[in-house]
């Protein structure tokens, strides 16, 4: 079976996967996969999803270290938006370790996770994983605080705008670094080119592609919803220019939309 990496991924797995090596690979969601991203025909129209947990099968070889944290937003639903979220409201200085179970991806602006019925948090964890990860935390305290102000400034962004050039923006790329604010970049963007316009029809919910005709009503195996319907959305690639540089940059349908002064449909 073929396996692919993704984005963020590869960095994190890299010090874990080596050839030659045996590895258990559980708790991984199969889902279907579009025929696009298939390498032949010949293969099996199913894929591994988030989730997935990859270990070590050699005992000698120790266990797994994070060697990298992201951050991730867990929207709760229903009852666990009271009791067991007020627990960890005076956690933020903290960075204690909690489980959470039957998580759900969404895909809307994004990789999220959601709770489901079946979700638990658990505030106790216990285990050797668990126990890793709490040194870690202690000896990385500082590595966290960093990480945890970056994501707030990002989220709760102050009124000051900065302008920075495109070459800025390709370094703080290269470093995997996140802005500290609100990045105004004063750029030439070339006439808007009607070929570079992706319309399509998708998921309302995650906004996955479906050869389902629009408005058609259907269970979404990518984001797991029951009941969707099948929407126009659009997407807009161009390249913004100043003077330092050239960059790639791609608008989804609401900012597309306010662009072309138009509608998806």
């Amino acid at each position: 079976m073929r396996c692919a990496l993704f984005g963020d991924q590869i960095e994190a797995y890299e010090e874990v996967l080596k050839p030659s090596s045996q590895y258990e690979i559980s708790k991984a969601p199969i889902t279907a996969v579009d025929d696009q991203y298939k390498f032949n025909l010949e293969e099996l129209p199913y894929q591994m999803t988030h989730q997935t947990i990859i270990q070590r099968l050699n005992p000698e070889s120790g266990p797994i270290k994070p060697n990298q944290e992201h951050a991730m937003t867990i929207s709760t639903w229903n009852d666990l938006t009271r009791k067991p979220c007020d627990a960890m409201n005076n956690w933020a200085e903290k960075f204690n370790v909690v489980g959470f179970t039957a998580l759900k991806t969404r895909h809307t602006r994004g990789f999220t996770l959601n709770t489901t019925m079946s979700t638990r948090i658990i505030m106790n964890l216990k285990g050797a994983r668990a126990d890793m990860l709490r040194e870690w935390c202690k000896l990385y305290q500082h590595v966290l605080l960093d990480r945890q102000e970056r994501i707030l400034n990002v989220r709760y962004p102050s009124t000051d705008k900065k302008v920075v050039t495109i070459a800025e923006l390709r370094r703080k790329k290269a470093t995997n670094a996140t802005p500290d604010e609100i990045a105004w970049i004063k750029v030439i963007i070339p006439k808007a080119d009607l070929q570079r316009v992706n319309a399509y029809i998708s998921c309302l919910g995650c906004g996955k592609r479906t050869h389902l005709a629009l408005g058609t009503r259907f269970p979404c195996i990518s984001c797991k919803k029951g009941d969707t319907v099948a929407v126009h959305k659009v997407t807009f690639k161009f390249e913004a220019v100043d003077d330092t540089g050239t960059m790639s940059f791609t608008t989804f349908s609401d900012d597309t939309e306010k662009h072309f002064r138009r509608t998806a449909t």
